[in-house]
């Protein structure tokens, strides 16, 4: 968002609305990522809807504020499944099927932690590459990260 004093390193849905994205996937997994204003007769007003605008078909989204550890076991494994060549609403599936059957404890595996991670828009596998596939897995899931590391320092610093 642009302010008087310059940039100020967040990006908000109204600057996705102004842009054109070349990306097969975007995987928001910072807190309530998926939420926004209602509007009647244009439904939620979130990121994932100004990413599809902006050209991003896939968007995997965050309903609520996750739990940072389920968080963490479910992304390497949503990607290690898009490696795979699964399509994406399996490869979600089976990352949350893996992280149920990986908790330690019975009480993690509450729905609230993994339940609230969704996907909107397309489902089909995304193309890979040949061997780059994995340089642009760890692409997508850098930049996911930064954005989502991003966000949590920002709510720290936020008055």
């Amino acid at each position: 968002t642009n302010t008087e004093e310059g940039e100020n390193g967040l990006l908000n849905a109204s600057e996705l609305y102004e842009m054109s994205l070349r990306a097969d996937l975007a995987f928001l997994s910072a807190c309530n990522s998926g939420s926004g204003a209602f509007e009647r007769g244009r439904g939620v007003q979130s990121l994932a809807r100004a990413l599809h605008f902006a050209g991003v078909p896939s968007v995997v989204m965050s309903l609520w504020q996750l739990p940072d550890g389920p968080t963490a076991q479910l992304v390497p494994s949503f990607y290690e499944s898009l490696v795979d060549q699964e399509d994406l609403d399996k490869a979600l599936q089976s990352a949350k099927v893996r992280y149920l059957q990986e908790v330690p404890h019975p009480l993690q595996a509450h729905p609230f932690n993994w339940a609230g991670l969704q996907l909107v828009g397309e489902k089909e596998a995304i193309p890979l590459p040949g061997s780059k596939g994995m340089h642009y897995l760890w692409l997508i899931a850098m930049a996911a990260g930064l954005l989502f590391w991003r966000l949590i320092l920002a709510r720290r610093v936020a008055p």
